[in-house]
């Protein structure tokens, strides 16, 4: 697992920054996509703030994974996407955009999963150095999972409980592992503390 210190000096990390114009033919397709009718005056859906700050601050998705040491795609969850709107983005305007790593802390759930907590912050200008669009992006990198752990600990027992068990008997014992695993220990047993 990658160091609390190595994700904490990620903070003020900044992306080389770039432009970015909205295209036509791409409002189109996301509007299109979203069921909804074109916005009037070439402004463009809002949808669009998923994609422009991160690809016109000359980032990508997986480089946002790799910079936060994500330790594969499904270890990613998201926690928000905040968007503020100054001024309507417009189709063919040329956007100077801007991206930073404003947050980053080591965090431990009520299960004990262990997980980093990564913002990025995003800017739009327009061509007269206006602000008008922010996107914050919030992720969960998770780390440790003791239901994970769980499970990989006890796949021997239930390997050679398979083979010894009878099925009724095993059955209700793979259910338990289960619920373990998707509810927790500490909420199935709240008397019982379980210890780091």
């Amino acid at each position: 697992m990658v160091s609390e210190e190595k994700i904490k000096a990620l903070v003020g990390h900044e992306f080389p920054g770039g432009e970015y114009t909205v295209k036509h033919w791409e409002n189109f397709l996301f509007t299109d996509c979203t069921g909804v009718k074109p916005m009037k005056n070439n402004a463009v859906h809002p949808s669009a703030l998923f994609h422009v700050p991160i690809l016109g601050s000359n980032t990508t998705v997986t480089e946002m994974m790799e910079i936060g040491h994500a330790e594969g795609p499904d270890k990613i969850q998201i926690e928000s996407y905040e968007w503020d709107w100054f001024h309507p983005l417009k189709e063919d305007v040329t956007y100077k955009v801007t991206g930073k790593i404003t947050e980053a802390d080591r965090c431990k759930g009520e299960m004990g999963n262990v997980y980093d907590r990564i913002q990025f912050f995003f800017e739009l200008f327009d061509p007269e150095g206006e602000l008008t669009a922010r996107s914050v992006i919030t992720w969960f990198y998770m780390r440790e999972r003791w239901p994970e752990k769980l499970m990989m600990a006890s796949m021997p027992f239930m390997i050679w409980m398979k083979k010894l068990l009878p099925k009724p008997l095993r059955t209700g014992f793979e259910s338990l592992m289960l619920k373990m695993a998707m509810i927790g220990v500490k909420k199935m047993f709240p008397r019982y503390t379980m210890g780091k």
